[in-house]
């Protein structure tokens, strides 16, 4: 069975698609993590009582908005999620490495549940922007289309290198590859032409072929 790609972006190879995608994941990750740590930081110290408040429903139901409070899961459920697919990067690097197709496992569940979630984010932007037709939404839509297309193309990049691990053809390039090494200048045979003679040509027929005598 044929991946569903050959090359990453018309121009890698798999796996050197897969390493670029690993490098992209683990940046996005590192800077989600970040990001949802500093959103939920804010969030208790708005707050105040930290989780003492969040474990009490009186407060729950009068002191924070509903807003809020999806806010502060959502970051939750990132941290874990990213943090998650940082691990998961990790062992497709050694899953290239080794040639072990099982590694890449952890990271297809996780960028895939990943992708699922932005085209949900899409849907969800589109709908907002078509009721409140505001600029703000219209950016949120743009960015939330460009992680989707981008998290999707490095999902498809490691599963088709999965899929060459699988059927065997990774492992026959990585075995039989032959590299011819560079010759250089001084193992190079010079060969030279002696110009400085010159030809007049073939010799005359009668002198290769004389006539017979009477």
């Amino acid at each position: 069975m044929m991946p569903l790609i050959t090359t990453c972006c018309a121009c890698w190879e798999l796996r050197q698609g897969t390493f670029v995608s690993c490098a992209y994941s683990l940046i996005y990750a590192l800077v989600a993590v970040g990001l949802s740590a500093y959103g939920i930081h804010s969030y208790l110290n708005y707050y105040g009582n930290g989780f003492r408040t969040l474990s009490n429903d009186t407060a729950l139901s009068t002191g924070l908005g509903m807003e809020q409070r999806v806010l502060y899961v959502a970051n939750c459920v990132d941290i874990g999620l990213y943090a998650v697919l940082i691990l998961s990067v990790i062992l497709v690097i050694l899953g290239v490495k080794k040639l072990q197709r099982f590694l890449f496992i952890p990271y297809l569940v996780t960028m895939g549940m990943l992708v699922v979630l932005q085209f949900l984010v899409c849907l969800l932007s589109v709908i907002t922007m078509f009721m409140s037709h505001g600029p703000q939404e219209f950016v949120e839509l743009f960015l939330a289309v460009v992680f989707f297309v981008v998290d999707l193309m490095c999902w498809v990049c490691v599963f088709s290198y999965y899929q060459e691990m699988r059927d065997g053809r990774a492992q026959i390039r990585a075995n039989y590859t032959i590299r011819v090494p560079e010759i250089s200048q001084s193992e190079k045979t010079e060969v030279t032409i002696d110009t400085s003679r010159s030809f007049d040509g073939p010799p005359a027929y009668t002198a290769l072929y004389p006539k017979p005598s009477d």
